[in-house]
């Protein structure tokens, strides 16, 4: 149930704009449910390994990085790595 309520806070563009505290208050306020910060990382985490590859990240900086280490090119010395990593 939680995965499904993190899903549902993806927005249009395939981002998780909500941090984790906004996500555990809003599933304890709106589902009457309860949850830690440490489990919705954890499950925020399993939603960012769906596809497509950068579906769930924060914002696009993170979604690049999560394509590249999909497709086994993160290396923290790659070029590629490297100009990701500089602030946009």
């Amino acid at each position: 149930h939680i995965a499904k309520f993190v899903v549902g806070n993806i927005d249009e563009d395939g981002y998780l704009r909500r941090t984790v505290e906004e996500l555990v208050d809003d599933l304890c306020f709106r589902e009457g449910l309860q949850g830690t910060d440490e489990k919705m990382h954890e499950i925020v985490e399993q939603v960012k390994q769906f596809d497509p590859d950068g579906v769930g990240a924060y914002d696009l900086q993170e979604c690049l990085l999560i394509q590249l280490r999909k497709k086994r090119v993160y290396n923290k010395y790659s070029s590629s790595y490297q100009h990701i990593r500089k602030p946009f």
